[in-house]
């Protein structure tokens, strides 16, 4: 059997990195005229202003997308990816938090949390677990998500995903 592919909504990295350059570019003014009176800040400034709009395009340009299958879980997004085995992962589900529903993904017990991202997926001590992305932002229906992880993840699969 072939992974399933969950692809990521794109509207929250779309909106973040438009925001972010909207403000860099609101900003721009205010480096030219600290250039004139006070070059300490206006260095300042210019590298603040070269960082956040690194981020925002990268936000702009990166997709990501679920992989499950025989193999795990996996990650991908434009210059990362992540793996967690089946033998990595204690449970994974759906799960209620702050009046949201996530899918997530709990390692067993010796297995470090991976890489911490911006939005999702990311390690959250809050629910202990890796929140692979909010439902609404995945493009799957929630029946087609359990669906697709149920072949593999077998009773490691909960609907159900205590928050810690």
């Amino acid at each position: 059997m072939d992974a399933t592919v969950i692809r990521m909504s794109r509207v929250m990295p779309l909106a973040v990195g438009l925001l972010g350059l909207l403000v860099v570019g609101l900003c721009v003014p205010l480096l030219v005229v600290a250039a004139d009176r006070f070059l300490v800040l206006a260095v300042v400034l210019g590298v603040v202003l070269a960082a956040v709009t690194y981020v925002c395009v990268r936000l702009l340009l990166t997709r990501s997308e679920l992989r499950v299958g025989g193999h795990g879980v996996e990650v991908r997004g434009r210059r990362r990816r992540v793996v967690w085995t089946w033998e990595e992962v204690a449970a994974v589900g759906f799960l209620r938090f702050r009046g949201n529903e996530f899918l997530a993904l709990r390692p067993a017990g010796a297995v470090k949390p991976r890489l911490r991202f911006f939005l999702y997926p990311t390690w959250s001590d809050q629910v202990n677990a890796v929140v692979l992305g909010r439902l609404d932002y995945l493009r799957l229906p929630r029946a087609e998500i359990q669906q697709a992880f149920g072949p593999y993840a077998g009773d490691r699969w909960t609907s159900d995903l205590p928050a810690a």
